[in-house]
């Protein structure tokens, strides 16, 4: 007996089915899109909370690095930079320590510009720019008031200095730009140009110069003191000064997911009432759908066929409303989450915006469609008075002048080899539709 392994037209059979339903399948779009906008911007809302409480972290210990290591040479931050868990690393060159009464207890490296690492320290100037020119300089504003710097881009600076040896300098500097640091921040830089500290300190780049500080990312940031000895004794490195980031250890990372739980509690909710939601559209026609899936079995569609349509009817309708849902939840998220995290320069909705959430959504869309759709269309169990192993939707299975004129037909079903008397497939959709949309088959 030949297989039926034809595939190409399970997608016949959606497209013409797409035809024949315009309104059900519109509304099962327009269900999609807004189930899926709001589980995108539910899981939005919950990663900027804790986005949020994390960051609220990393600004306490004043950078954004997991691991920073401090008083490594050029080639110790190289070995330590091609460790297999570290993800991405950047470097920090310093030319001494501000040393000016009026800066109390805080530390201000006077180091070279590098935006990957001042990115990381979150002290990118706001106002102005890094320094590019000989001479010029950035700083904080925090630094700025104790120093009694006028907030002027090209305003004089005059800094008194300590190199590595313990040296003390005083040098002028021209000002062009500067950013709001926080005032628990105990450490901070002041940034210049490559060329300026060349001119400050001639060997400040040398092989043997002690003054890197390298801030480490890794895959997985769990355990991070013995993470941080571990790449030490790996690489063969004596011991090093390092700092681990208080917001990724375990007691902090528990209490951002426990303060985000309430955010991400309604998409239990939305999981409910989108299921409920499609299922009920799909129960509208459901007894339509049995009737239709009875006559294709009868003409020999098999359970693979059945589920490939299905499936690719469920895919073609979660395309349809996936763009939509999207930018709804996106919509959402723009418009209340500034509302819920308060307090940033930034719009907390765009700093904290990930794909995550939208792959998260779509995925839990896809699988709430499937199981609406086969839950209302193929019921395991059968109606009152109906045969386990008999097709639903008997009235086109059998009776009627076809079943003189098909008697030994023989249809493949889950019960096995049943004598059935199919309706022809045009037939078939006649009586549905009112014409033949199986004609090219």
């Amino acid at each position: 007996m030949l297989a039926n392994n034809n595939l190409k037209v399970c997608w016949l059979l959606a497209r013409r089915g797409f035809h024949f339903h315009r309104v059900k399948n519109i509304v099962l779009a327009l269900a999609a899109a807004l189930v899926t906008g709001l589980y995108t911007f539910v899981f939005l809302l919950g990663g900027a909370v804790e986005g949020a409480f994390l960051l609220n972290y990393q600004y306490t210990y004043g950078s954004t690095s997991h691991i920073l290591y401090t008083g490594l040479t050029e080639h110790q931050a190289e070995l330590l930079s091609q460790h297999p868990n570290v993800k991405s690393a950047v470097r920090l060159s310093t030319v001494g320590t501000l040393s000016d009464p009026m800066m109390g207890q805080r530390s201000v490296k006077l180091a070279v510009t590098d935006r990957d690492y001042a990115e990381s320290v979150l002290s990118v100037p706001t106002i102005g720019r890094l320094p590019e020119q000989p001479g010029e300089i950035a700083l904080d504003e925090f630094t700025m008031g104790s120093l009694g710097v006028l907030r002027e881009i090209g305003a004089p600076v005059t800094l008194q200095w300590t190199d590595a040896a313990g040296e003390s300098h005083t040098d002028a500097f021209t000002l062009c730009g500067w950013w709001a640091s926080p005032t628990n921040f105990t450490e901070a830089c002041a940034w210049i140009s490559a060329e300026t500290a060349q001119t400050l300190m001639p060997d400040y780049s040398s092989d043997t110069a002690a003054n890197i500080t390298l801030g480490v990312t890794l895959h997985q940031p769990r355990d991070l003191e013995q993470q941080a000895a571990g790449l030490l004794a790996d690489q063969g490195l004596p011991e090093l000064p390092f700092t681990t980031n208080l917001a990724y250890n375990d007691a902090r990372l528990e209490t951002a997911d426990a303060q985000a739980k309430p955010y991400y509690a309604p998409a239990l909710l939305v999981l409910v009432c989108g299921f409920l939601m499609i299922f009920a559209i799909v129960q509208v026609t459901a007894e339509q759908d049995r009737a239709y899936f009875s006559g294709l079995k009868a003409l020999g569609f098999s359970p693979r066929q059945l589920r490939r349509y299905l499936l690719e009817k469920g895919a073609a309708v979660t395309a349809l409303g996936l763009l939509p849902s999207f930018l709804i939840g996106f919509l959402l998220n723009l418009a209340i989450t500034p509302r819920v995290v308060v307090g940033m320069d930034q719009n907390p909705a765009l700093y904290f915006l990930s794909w995550l959430p939208f792959a998260v959504a779509a995925g839990g869309l896809r699988r709430e469609k499937r199981h609406g759709h086969a839950a209302a269309a193929c019921p395991a169990h059968p109606g009152p008075g109906q045969e386990p192993h008999r097709p639903l939707g008997g009235h086109y299975a059998g009776g009627g002048a076809a079943a003189h004129r098909y008697p030994d037909a023989v249809c493949e079903l889950a019960g096995g080899p049943l004598p059935v008397r199919p309706v022809p497939l045009g037939l078939l959709h006649r009586r549905r539709f009112g014409r033949n949309p199986l004609s090219a088959v």
